[in-house]
Protein backbone atom coordinates (compact mmCIF):
# COMPACT_ATOMS: atom_id res chain seq x y z
CA UNK A 1 0.00 0.00 0.00
CA UNK A 2 1.29 3.42 -0.98
CA UNK A 3 0.07 6.80 0.14
CA UNK A 4 0.51 8.38 -3.28
CA UNK A 5 0.84 6.86 -6.73
CA UNK A 6 2.16 9.21 -9.42
CA UNK A 7 1.54 8.09 -13.00
CA UNK A 8 4.19 9.48 -15.32
CA UNK A 9 7.79 10.42 -14.56
CA UNK A 10 7.91 13.54 -16.72
CA UNK A 11 8.40 17.18 -15.79
CA UNK A 12 5.42 17.16 -13.42
CA UNK A 13 5.84 13.65 -12.05
CA UNK A 14 9.47 14.18 -11.03
CA UNK A 15 8.59 17.32 -9.08
CA UNK A 16 5.68 15.55 -7.38
CA UNK A 17 7.77 12.51 -6.44
CA UNK A 18 10.34 14.80 -4.84
CA UNK A 19 7.91 16.96 -2.93
CA UNK A 20 5.51 14.26 -1.74
CA UNK A 21 8.26 11.94 -0.52
CA UNK A 22 9.92 14.73 1.49
CA UNK A 23 7.81 13.60 4.42
CA UNK A 24 9.19 10.18 5.49
CA UNK A 25 5.68 9.19 6.58
CA UNK A 26 4.44 9.31 2.98
CA UNK A 27 5.14 6.25 0.85
CA UNK A 28 5.27 7.28 -2.81
CA UNK A 29 5.28 5.18 -5.99
CA UNK A 30 6.35 6.79 -9.28
CA UNK A 31 5.48 4.83 -12.42
CA UNK A 32 7.15 5.70 -15.73
CA UNK A 33 6.36 3.87 -18.98
CA UNK A 34 9.78 4.57 -20.47
CA UNK A 35 13.31 3.72 -19.34
CA UNK A 36 15.57 5.57 -16.95
CA UNK A 37 17.48 8.63 -18.10
CA UNK A 38 21.01 7.36 -17.45
CA UNK A 39 22.27 7.73 -21.01
CA UNK A 40 24.63 10.18 -22.74
CA UNK A 41 21.84 10.89 -25.24
CA UNK A 42 19.83 12.58 -22.49
CA UNK A 43 22.75 14.27 -20.77
CA UNK A 44 24.26 15.78 -23.94
CA UNK A 45 22.17 18.72 -25.22
CA UNK A 46 22.63 17.69 -28.86
CA UNK A 47 21.44 14.18 -28.03
CA UNK A 48 17.90 15.36 -28.69
CA UNK A 49 18.59 14.90 -32.43
CA UNK A 50 18.63 11.14 -31.75
CA UNK A 51 15.98 11.11 -29.01
CA UNK A 52 13.64 12.97 -31.34
CA UNK A 53 13.01 9.80 -33.37
CA UNK A 54 13.92 7.08 -30.87
CA UNK A 55 11.15 4.56 -30.10
CA UNK A 56 12.96 3.75 -26.84
CA UNK A 57 12.69 7.28 -25.42
CA UNK A 58 9.81 8.74 -27.41
CA UNK A 59 6.12 7.88 -27.84
CA UNK A 60 6.37 8.82 -31.55
CA UNK A 61 2.73 9.89 -31.82
CA UNK A 62 1.16 11.16 -35.05
CA UNK A 63 -1.96 13.23 -35.44
CA UNK A 64 -4.97 12.40 -37.54
CA UNK A 65 -5.11 14.00 -41.01
CA UNK A 66 -6.16 17.63 -40.65
CA UNK A 67 -8.51 19.28 -43.13
CA UNK A 68 -7.21 22.71 -42.10
CA UNK A 69 -3.68 21.62 -43.05
CA UNK A 70 -4.32 19.99 -46.42
CA UNK A 71 -4.95 16.56 -44.92
CA UNK A 72 -1.48 16.31 -43.42
CA UNK A 73 -0.65 14.10 -40.46
CA UNK A 74 1.60 15.91 -37.98
CA UNK A 75 4.39 14.30 -35.98
CA UNK A 76 3.82 14.62 -32.21
CA UNK A 77 6.93 13.50 -30.28
CA UNK A 78 6.51 13.03 -26.54
CA UNK A 79 9.13 12.03 -24.00
CA UNK A 80 8.91 8.40 -22.88
CA UNK A 81 11.72 8.40 -20.31
CA UNK A 82 12.33 9.60 -16.78
CA UNK A 83 12.21 13.35 -17.14
CA UNK A 84 9.64 13.18 -19.94
CA UNK A 85 9.74 16.13 -22.29
CA UNK A 86 12.46 17.80 -20.22
CA UNK A 87 14.78 14.93 -21.22
CA UNK A 88 14.33 15.37 -24.98
CA UNK A 89 13.43 19.05 -25.47
CA UNK A 90 15.45 22.10 -26.56
CA UNK A 91 15.99 23.03 -22.88
CA UNK A 92 14.56 26.56 -23.16
CA UNK A 93 13.53 27.93 -19.78
CA UNK A 94 10.51 30.09 -20.57
CA UNK A 95 7.65 30.72 -18.14
CA UNK A 96 5.19 32.47 -20.42
CA UNK A 97 3.62 35.86 -19.79
CA UNK A 98 2.25 37.10 -16.46
CA UNK A 99 -1.00 37.76 -18.32
CA UNK A 100 -1.44 34.01 -18.93
CA UNK A 101 -1.71 33.18 -15.24
CA UNK A 102 -3.80 36.21 -14.32
CA UNK A 103 -6.17 35.09 -17.07
CA UNK A 104 -6.41 31.61 -15.51
CA UNK A 105 -7.42 33.21 -12.23
CA UNK A 106 -9.88 35.52 -14.00
CA UNK A 107 -11.53 32.39 -15.40
CA UNK A 108 -12.36 31.37 -11.81
CA UNK A 109 -9.28 29.37 -10.80
CA UNK A 110 -8.31 30.80 -7.42
CA UNK A 111 -4.64 30.85 -6.54
CA UNK A 112 -3.39 30.47 -10.11
CA UNK A 113 -2.60 34.13 -10.81
CA UNK A 114 0.89 35.30 -11.68
CA UNK A 115 1.98 36.39 -8.20
CA UNK A 116 1.04 32.99 -6.79
CA UNK A 117 2.72 31.09 -9.63
CA UNK A 118 5.86 33.22 -9.42
CA UNK A 119 6.54 31.72 -6.00
CA UNK A 120 6.38 28.22 -7.47
CA UNK A 121 8.68 29.10 -10.35
CA UNK A 122 11.17 30.43 -7.83
CA UNK A 123 10.77 27.33 -5.62
CA UNK A 124 11.86 25.11 -8.51
CA UNK A 125 14.66 27.25 -9.90
CA UNK A 126 18.37 27.48 -9.15
CA UNK A 127 19.39 30.32 -11.43
CA UNK A 128 23.12 30.73 -11.96
CA UNK A 129 22.87 34.34 -13.12
CA UNK A 130 19.79 36.21 -11.95
CA UNK A 131 19.19 36.85 -8.26
CA UNK A 132 16.16 39.11 -7.91
CA UNK A 133 12.44 39.08 -7.14
CA UNK A 134 11.71 37.06 -10.28
CA UNK A 135 14.20 34.23 -9.84
CA UNK A 136 15.17 31.56 -7.34
CA UNK A 137 18.66 30.50 -6.31
CA UNK A 138 17.81 27.64 -3.93
CA UNK A 139 15.69 25.32 -6.09
CA UNK A 140 16.68 22.04 -7.72
CA UNK A 141 16.38 22.99 -11.41
CA UNK A 142 19.62 24.41 -12.78
CA UNK A 143 18.96 27.38 -15.07
CA UNK A 144 21.79 29.25 -16.74
CA UNK A 145 22.57 31.79 -19.42
CA UNK A 146 24.44 30.83 -22.57
CA UNK A 147 28.17 31.30 -22.10
CA UNK A 148 29.25 31.23 -25.75
CA UNK A 149 26.33 31.82 -28.13
CA UNK A 150 26.78 30.92 -31.79
CA UNK A 151 27.56 33.94 -34.03
CA UNK A 152 24.27 33.32 -35.81
CA UNK A 153 22.37 33.73 -32.53
CA UNK A 154 23.97 37.12 -32.02
CA UNK A 155 23.31 38.02 -35.67
CA UNK A 156 19.58 37.60 -35.15
CA UNK A 157 19.68 39.93 -32.15
CA UNK A 158 21.56 42.60 -34.08
CA UNK A 159 19.09 42.36 -36.97
CA UNK A 160 16.12 42.62 -34.59
CA UNK A 161 17.62 45.70 -32.96
CA UNK A 162 18.11 47.21 -36.42
CA UNK A 163 14.43 46.50 -37.11
CA UNK A 164 13.43 48.47 -34.02
CA UNK A 165 12.84 45.75 -31.43
CA UNK A 166 14.15 46.19 -27.89
CA UNK A 167 16.75 43.96 -26.29
CA UNK A 168 15.45 41.96 -23.33
CA UNK A 169 18.05 40.33 -21.06
CA UNK A 170 15.43 38.26 -19.21
CA UNK A 171 12.24 36.92 -20.82
CA UNK A 172 11.24 35.64 -17.36
CA UNK A 173 11.62 38.96 -15.59
CA UNK A 174 9.49 42.07 -15.34
CA UNK A 175 8.69 42.19 -19.08
CA UNK A 176 8.55 39.38 -21.63
CA UNK A 177 8.49 41.43 -24.83
CA UNK A 178 11.69 41.93 -26.81
CA UNK A 179 14.55 39.89 -28.26
CA UNK A 180 17.45 38.25 -26.50
CA UNK A 181 19.24 35.04 -25.59
CA UNK A 182 17.22 32.25 -24.01
CA UNK A 183 17.93 30.87 -20.57
CA UNK A 184 18.36 27.09 -20.61
CA UNK A 185 17.91 24.17 -18.23
CA UNK A 186 21.55 23.11 -18.17
CA UNK A 187 24.12 22.35 -15.50
CA UNK A 188 27.53 23.12 -16.90
CA UNK A 189 27.71 21.44 -20.30
CA UNK A 190 24.91 18.97 -19.62
CA UNK A 191 21.13 18.95 -19.79
CA UNK A 192 19.34 19.41 -16.48
CA UNK A 193 16.12 17.45 -16.91
CA UNK A 194 13.39 17.18 -14.29
CA UNK A 195 14.74 13.74 -13.41
CA UNK A 196 18.26 15.02 -12.86
CA UNK A 197 17.03 18.00 -10.85
CA UNK A 198 14.28 16.48 -8.73
CA UNK A 199 14.85 12.70 -8.68
CA UNK A 200 18.61 12.19 -8.61
CA UNK A 201 19.10 13.96 -5.25
CA UNK A 202 16.36 11.91 -3.54
CA UNK A 203 16.73 8.42 -5.02
CA UNK A 204 18.01 7.23 -1.66
CA UNK A 205 14.74 7.96 0.13
CA UNK A 206 13.37 4.68 1.44
CA UNK A 207 9.79 5.91 1.09
CA UNK A 208 10.15 6.63 -2.65
CA UNK A 209 9.90 3.80 -5.18
CA UNK A 210 10.58 4.53 -8.85
CA UNK A 211 9.53 1.91 -11.41
CA UNK A 212 10.47 2.38 -15.07
CA UNK A 213 9.12 0.44 -18.03
CA UNK A 214 5.74 0.43 -16.28
CA UNK A 215 2.74 1.43 -18.38
CA UNK A 216 -0.50 1.98 -16.47
CA UNK A 217 -3.53 0.33 -18.04
CA UNK A 218 -6.25 1.71 -15.78
CA UNK A 219 -7.08 3.49 -12.56
CA UNK A 220 -9.22 1.51 -10.13
CA UNK A 221 -12.31 3.21 -8.70
CA UNK A 222 -14.10 1.94 -5.61
CA UNK A 223 -17.26 3.67 -4.40
CA UNK A 224 -16.39 6.88 -6.22
CA UNK A 225 -12.77 6.95 -5.08
CA UNK A 226 -9.49 6.18 -6.85
CA UNK A 227 -8.05 3.23 -4.96
CA UNK A 228 -5.09 2.18 -7.09
CA UNK A 229 -3.81 1.28 -10.54
CA UNK A 230 -3.02 -1.67 -12.77
CA UNK A 231 0.19 -1.56 -14.79
CA UNK A 232 2.39 -3.81 -16.86
CA UNK A 233 6.16 -3.89 -16.84
CA UNK A 234 8.17 -4.70 -19.93
CA UNK A 235 9.13 -8.36 -19.91
CA UNK A 236 6.85 -9.26 -17.01
CA UNK A 237 4.26 -11.97 -17.78
CA UNK A 238 1.55 -10.62 -15.49
CA UNK A 239 -0.07 -7.26 -14.80
CA UNK A 240 0.75 -5.61 -11.51
CA UNK A 241 -1.58 -3.81 -9.12
CA UNK A 242 -0.71 -1.04 -6.67
CA UNK A 243 -3.05 0.50 -4.12
CA UNK A 244 -3.12 4.11 -2.94
CA UNK A 245 -4.26 5.01 0.55
CA UNK A 246 -4.44 8.73 -0.13
CA UNK A 247 -4.36 9.73 -3.80
CA UNK A 248 -3.65 8.68 -7.36
CA UNK A 249 -2.09 11.48 -9.41
CA UNK A 250 -2.11 11.39 -13.21
CA UNK A 251 0.88 13.17 -14.76
CA UNK A 252 1.07 11.41 -18.11
CA UNK A 253 0.89 14.49 -20.35
CA UNK A 254 -1.75 16.12 -22.51
CA UNK A 255 -2.10 13.08 -24.78
CA UNK A 256 -1.83 10.18 -22.34
CA UNK A 257 -3.58 11.68 -19.30
CA UNK A 258 -7.01 11.98 -20.99
CA UNK A 259 -6.45 8.60 -22.61
CA UNK A 260 -5.90 6.95 -19.22
CA UNK A 261 -8.92 8.67 -17.68
CA UNK A 262 -11.12 7.39 -20.51
CA UNK A 263 -9.70 3.86 -20.28
CA UNK A 264 -10.65 4.01 -16.58
CA UNK A 265 -14.26 4.95 -17.32
CA UNK A 266 -13.93 8.71 -16.81
CA UNK A 267 -14.85 10.83 -19.81
CA UNK A 268 -17.46 11.47 -22.51
CA UNK A 269 -20.16 8.79 -22.37
CA UNK A 270 -20.43 8.37 -26.14
CA UNK A 271 -16.68 7.95 -26.56
CA UNK A 272 -16.48 5.28 -23.87
CA UNK A 273 -19.54 3.46 -25.19
CA UNK A 274 -17.98 3.36 -28.66
CA UNK A 275 -15.10 1.29 -27.27
CA UNK A 276 -17.09 -0.87 -24.86
CA UNK A 277 -15.77 0.81 -21.71
CA UNK A 278 -18.09 0.98 -18.72
CA UNK A 279 -18.88 4.55 -17.73
CA UNK A 280 -17.88 5.37 -14.15
CA UNK A 281 -18.00 9.17 -14.22
CA UNK A 282 -19.29 11.20 -17.14
CA UNK A 283 -16.95 14.11 -17.83
CA UNK A 284 -17.54 15.32 -21.40
CA UNK A 285 -14.49 17.62 -21.32
CA UNK A 286 -11.91 14.83 -21.01
CA UNK A 287 -9.75 15.04 -24.13
CA UNK A 288 -11.31 18.28 -25.35
CA UNK A 289 -9.70 21.76 -25.48
CA UNK A 290 -6.41 20.53 -27.00
CA UNK A 291 -4.17 23.51 -27.78
CA UNK A 292 -0.78 23.72 -29.48
CA UNK A 293 1.66 26.41 -30.55
CA UNK A 294 1.57 26.60 -34.35
CA UNK A 295 5.01 27.01 -35.92
CA UNK A 296 6.08 28.25 -39.36
CA UNK A 297 9.75 28.03 -40.30
CA UNK A 298 11.58 30.48 -42.53
CA UNK A 299 14.63 28.68 -43.94
CA UNK A 300 17.42 30.64 -45.64
CA UNK A 301 20.61 29.46 -47.33
CA UNK A 302 23.80 30.94 -45.96
CA UNK A 303 26.52 32.28 -48.23
CA UNK A 304 28.99 31.87 -45.37
CA UNK A 305 29.78 28.36 -44.18
CA UNK A 306 29.43 29.03 -40.47
CA UNK A 307 26.09 27.28 -39.91
CA UNK A 308 25.21 23.65 -39.35
CA UNK A 309 25.10 21.12 -42.19
CA UNK A 310 25.72 17.44 -42.77
CA UNK A 311 28.88 17.84 -44.85
CA UNK A 312 32.09 15.89 -44.33
CA UNK A 313 33.60 18.97 -42.70
CA UNK A 314 30.75 19.37 -40.22
CA UNK A 315 30.74 15.65 -39.44
CA UNK A 316 34.46 15.89 -38.64
CA UNK A 317 33.78 18.93 -36.45
CA UNK A 318 31.10 16.97 -34.62
CA UNK A 319 33.54 14.12 -33.98
CA UNK A 320 35.91 16.63 -32.40
CA UNK A 321 32.94 18.00 -30.47
CA UNK A 322 32.24 14.56 -29.00
CA UNK A 323 35.81 14.36 -27.75
CA UNK A 324 35.49 17.85 -26.25
CA UNK A 325 32.23 16.88 -24.56
CA UNK A 326 33.70 13.69 -23.08
CA UNK A 327 36.56 15.78 -21.70
CA UNK A 328 34.09 18.13 -20.05
CA UNK A 329 34.84 20.99 -22.42
CA UNK A 330 32.27 23.15 -24.24
CA UNK A 331 31.66 22.42 -27.90
CA UNK A 332 28.92 21.72 -30.46
CA UNK A 333 27.60 18.67 -28.56
CA UNK A 334 26.97 20.78 -25.46
CA UNK A 335 25.19 23.60 -27.29
CA UNK A 336 21.41 24.05 -27.31
CA UNK A 337 19.71 23.83 -30.70
CA UNK A 338 17.99 27.19 -30.07
CA UNK A 339 19.95 30.05 -28.52
CA UNK A 340 18.31 33.35 -29.44
CA UNK A 341 14.85 34.64 -30.25
CA UNK A 342 12.18 36.73 -28.69
CA UNK A 343 8.56 37.65 -28.11
CA UNK A 344 6.89 40.20 -30.38
CA UNK A 345 3.38 41.28 -31.36
CA UNK A 346 1.74 40.37 -34.65
CA UNK A 347 0.07 43.81 -34.62
CA UNK A 348 0.09 46.85 -32.39
CA UNK A 349 -3.42 46.19 -31.09
CA UNK A 350 -2.34 42.92 -29.41
CA UNK A 351 -2.24 43.26 -25.61
CA UNK A 352 0.77 40.99 -24.96
CA UNK A 353 3.20 39.34 -27.40
CA UNK A 354 1.54 36.62 -29.46
CA UNK A 355 4.52 35.61 -31.62
CA UNK A 356 7.64 33.79 -30.43
CA UNK A 357 10.85 33.71 -32.48
CA UNK A 358 13.29 30.81 -32.14
CA UNK A 359 16.45 30.97 -34.21
CA UNK A 360 18.59 27.98 -35.20
CA UNK A 361 21.93 27.90 -37.00
CA UNK A 362 20.83 25.16 -39.38
CA UNK A 363 18.04 24.39 -41.81
CA UNK A 364 15.10 22.70 -40.10
CA UNK A 365 12.19 21.57 -42.25
CA UNK A 366 9.17 19.40 -41.37
CA UNK A 367 10.32 18.61 -37.81
CA UNK A 368 13.78 17.84 -39.21
CA UNK A 369 12.29 14.81 -40.97
CA UNK A 370 12.91 16.37 -44.40
CA UNK A 371 16.52 15.31 -45.01
CA UNK A 372 16.82 17.15 -48.34
CA UNK A 373 18.03 20.40 -46.74
CA UNK A 374 20.41 18.96 -44.16
CA UNK A 375 23.50 19.07 -46.38
CA UNK A 376 23.00 22.76 -47.12
CA UNK A 377 24.48 25.60 -45.12
CA UNK A 378 21.66 27.73 -43.82
CA UNK A 379 19.69 29.06 -40.89
CA UNK A 380 16.08 28.93 -39.73
CA UNK A 381 13.75 31.27 -37.91
CA UNK A 382 10.78 29.63 -36.23
CA UNK A 383 7.73 31.89 -36.11
CA UNK A 384 5.38 30.53 -33.46
CA UNK A 385 1.80 31.62 -32.76
CA UNK A 386 1.51 31.64 -28.98
CA UNK A 387 -2.20 31.76 -28.16
CA UNK A 388 -4.17 30.13 -30.99
CA UNK A 389 -7.96 30.15 -31.03
CA UNK A 390 -8.21 26.72 -32.69
CA UNK A 391 -9.01 23.75 -30.47
CA UNK A 392 -8.42 20.05 -31.05
CA UNK A 393 -9.20 16.89 -29.13
CA UNK A 394 -7.78 13.58 -27.91
CA UNK A 395 -9.95 10.47 -28.13
CA UNK A 396 -9.38 6.73 -27.98
CA UNK A 397 -8.25 4.57 -30.86
CA UNK A 398 -9.42 1.48 -28.97
CA UNK A 399 -9.88 0.08 -25.47
CA UNK A 400 -6.34 -1.35 -25.57
CA UNK A 401 -4.03 0.71 -23.36
CA UNK A 402 -1.08 -0.16 -25.61
CA UNK A 403 -2.62 1.70 -28.56
CA UNK A 404 -1.71 5.33 -29.11
CA UNK A 405 -4.44 7.90 -28.48
CA UNK A 406 -6.24 9.45 -31.43
CA UNK A 407 -4.95 13.02 -31.73
CA UNK A 408 -6.90 15.64 -33.68
CA UNK A 409 -4.76 18.78 -33.50
CA UNK A 410 -7.17 20.87 -35.61
CA UNK A 411 -4.54 23.59 -35.89
CA UNK A 412 -5.34 26.60 -38.09
CA UNK A 413 -9.05 25.73 -38.14
CA UNK A 414 -9.74 29.27 -36.95
CA UNK A 415 -8.97 31.79 -39.70
CA UNK A 416 -7.79 34.32 -37.11
CA UNK A 417 -4.86 32.01 -36.31
CA UNK A 418 -3.83 32.03 -39.96
CA UNK A 419 -4.12 35.82 -40.16
CA UNK A 420 -1.95 36.39 -37.09
CA UNK A 421 0.67 33.86 -38.18
CA UNK A 422 0.87 35.51 -41.61
CA UNK A 423 1.49 38.83 -39.86
CA UNK A 424 4.14 37.23 -37.67
CA UNK A 425 5.97 35.72 -40.65
CA UNK A 426 6.03 39.12 -42.37
CA UNK A 427 7.51 40.76 -39.27
CA UNK A 428 10.21 38.12 -38.86
CA UNK A 429 11.04 38.32 -42.56
CA UNK A 430 11.60 42.04 -42.03
CA UNK A 431 14.13 41.20 -39.31
CA UNK A 432 15.91 38.69 -41.56
CA UNK A 433 16.33 41.35 -44.26
CA UNK A 434 18.24 43.80 -42.07
CA UNK A 435 21.85 44.65 -42.91
CA UNK A 436 23.18 42.34 -40.17
CA UNK A 437 22.41 39.45 -42.53
CA UNK A 438 23.63 41.03 -45.79
CA UNK A 439 26.92 39.09 -45.90
CA UNK A 440 25.23 35.79 -45.03
CA UNK A 441 21.81 35.90 -46.67
CA UNK A 442 21.26 33.54 -49.58
CA UNK A 443 17.98 32.42 -51.09
CA UNK A 444 14.95 31.83 -48.90
CA UNK A 445 14.22 28.12 -49.38
CA UNK A 446 10.95 27.95 -47.46
CA UNK A 447 8.31 29.14 -47.59
CA UNK A 448 10.19 30.61 -50.59
CA UNK A 449 10.98 34.00 -52.09
CA UNK A 450 8.05 33.71 -54.51
CA UNK A 451 5.61 33.50 -51.57
CA UNK A 452 4.85 37.19 -51.00
CA UNK A 453 1.16 38.07 -50.71
CA UNK A 454 -0.97 37.40 -47.64
CA UNK A 455 -2.92 34.82 -49.63
CA UNK A 456 0.26 33.02 -50.71
CA UNK A 457 1.61 33.06 -47.16
CA UNK A 458 -1.68 31.70 -45.80
CA UNK A 459 -1.54 28.85 -48.31
CA UNK A 460 2.10 28.12 -47.45
CA UNK A 461 1.28 28.08 -43.74
CA UNK A 462 -1.50 25.54 -44.24
CA UNK A 463 0.84 23.41 -46.36
CA UNK A 464 4.00 23.68 -44.22
CA UNK A 465 3.29 24.80 -40.64
CA UNK A 466 3.77 22.33 -37.81
CA UNK A 467 3.92 22.79 -34.04
CA UNK A 468 6.56 22.97 -31.34
CA UNK A 469 5.51 20.04 -29.13
CA UNK A 470 3.60 21.94 -26.44
CA UNK A 471 0.23 20.13 -26.20
CA UNK A 472 -1.93 21.34 -23.31
CA UNK A 473 -5.49 21.70 -22.09
CA UNK A 474 -7.06 18.24 -22.46
CA UNK A 475 -7.95 17.91 -18.76
CA UNK A 476 -8.85 21.55 -18.31
CA UNK A 477 -9.05 23.24 -14.93
CA UNK A 478 -12.32 25.03 -14.18
CA UNK A 479 -15.83 24.78 -12.78
CA UNK A 480 -18.00 24.61 -15.92
CA UNK A 481 -19.50 21.53 -17.55
CA UNK A 482 -16.44 20.86 -19.74
CA UNK A 483 -13.86 21.26 -16.96
CA UNK A 484 -12.10 18.08 -15.85
CA UNK A 485 -10.39 19.24 -12.65
CA UNK A 486 -11.12 21.99 -10.13
CA UNK A 487 -8.65 24.61 -8.93
CA UNK A 488 -7.20 22.04 -6.52
CA UNK A 489 -6.59 19.81 -9.59
CA UNK A 490 -9.02 17.21 -8.22
CA UNK A 491 -10.97 15.37 -10.90
CA UNK A 492 -14.62 16.36 -10.76
CA UNK A 493 -16.79 13.57 -9.40
CA UNK A 494 -13.96 11.34 -8.15
CA UNK A 495 -12.34 11.33 -4.72
CA UNK A 496 -8.60 10.80 -4.34
CA UNK A 497 -7.77 11.50 -7.99
CA UNK A 498 -5.91 14.49 -9.42
CA UNK A 499 -4.40 15.41 -12.75
CA UNK A 500 -1.14 17.34 -12.55
CA UNK A 501 0.56 18.22 -15.84
CA UNK A 502 0.17 20.57 -18.81
CA UNK A 503 -3.23 19.07 -19.63
CA UNK A 504 -4.84 21.11 -16.82
CA UNK A 505 -4.02 24.46 -18.44
CA UNK A 506 -7.28 26.25 -19.31
CA UNK A 507 -5.43 28.21 -22.00
CA UNK A 508 -1.95 27.67 -23.37
CA UNK A 509 0.84 29.82 -21.97
CA UNK A 510 2.74 32.32 -24.11
CA UNK A 511 5.94 30.31 -24.43
CA UNK A 512 7.52 26.91 -23.89
CA UNK A 513 5.63 24.66 -21.50
CA UNK A 514 8.34 22.80 -19.57
CA UNK A 515 8.95 25.39 -16.84
CA UNK A 516 5.21 26.08 -16.35
CA UNK A 517 4.54 22.35 -15.99
CA UNK A 518 7.10 22.09 -13.18
CA UNK A 519 5.59 25.13 -11.46
CA UNK A 520 2.13 23.57 -11.77
CA UNK A 521 3.47 20.43 -10.09
CA UNK A 522 5.12 22.44 -7.33
CA UNK A 523 1.82 24.16 -6.59
CA UNK A 524 -0.05 20.85 -6.79
CA UNK A 525 2.32 19.25 -4.29
CA UNK A 526 1.64 22.10 -1.89
CA UNK A 527 -2.11 21.57 -2.30
CA UNK A 528 -1.78 17.81 -1.82
CA UNK A 529 0.38 18.14 1.28
CA UNK A 530 -1.97 20.74 2.74
CA UNK A 531 -4.89 18.35 2.24
CA UNK A 532 -2.89 15.69 4.09
CA UNK A 533 -2.03 18.07 6.92
CA UNK A 534 1.67 18.11 6.00
CA UNK A 535 3.86 20.98 4.82
CA UNK A 536 7.23 19.26 4.87
CA UNK A 537 9.34 20.01 1.83
CA UNK A 538 12.98 19.73 0.91
CA UNK A 539 15.23 19.32 -2.11
CA UNK A 540 17.82 17.19 -0.33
Amino acid sequence: MYDYIVIGGGSAGCVLANRLSANPAHKVLLLEAGPGDDTPLVRAPLGLLKLYESPLYNWLFWSQPSASQHGRRIYCPQGKVLGGGSAINAMLYVRGNAWDYDNWEALGNRGWGYQSMLRHFRNCERNAYFDDEYHGRQGALSVQNLARPHPHAERLLLAALQAGYRFNPDFNGAVQEGVGLYQVTMQGNQRCSAARAFLDPVRGRRNLEIVTGAQVSRIHLEQGRASGVSYECEGAPLAMTARAGREVIVSAGAFNSPKLLMLSGIGPAAELQKHGIDLAVELPGVGQNLQEHVDMVIGTRSRVKDTGSQTLKSIAQMAVGLIQYNLGKPGPVSKPVVESGGFIKSSEDVVVPDIQIQSTSNLFKDHGLDRSVLKLYGYSAHVTLLRPDSRGQVTLASANFRDAPRIDLNMLADQEDVRRLVAGVKRVRHILHQSAYDRHRGAELFPGEHVRSDEQLAEAIRAQANHVYHPVGTCRMGQDALAVVDDQLCVHGVEGLRVVDASIMPTIVSGNTNAPTMAIADRAAELILAAAGSTTRTDD
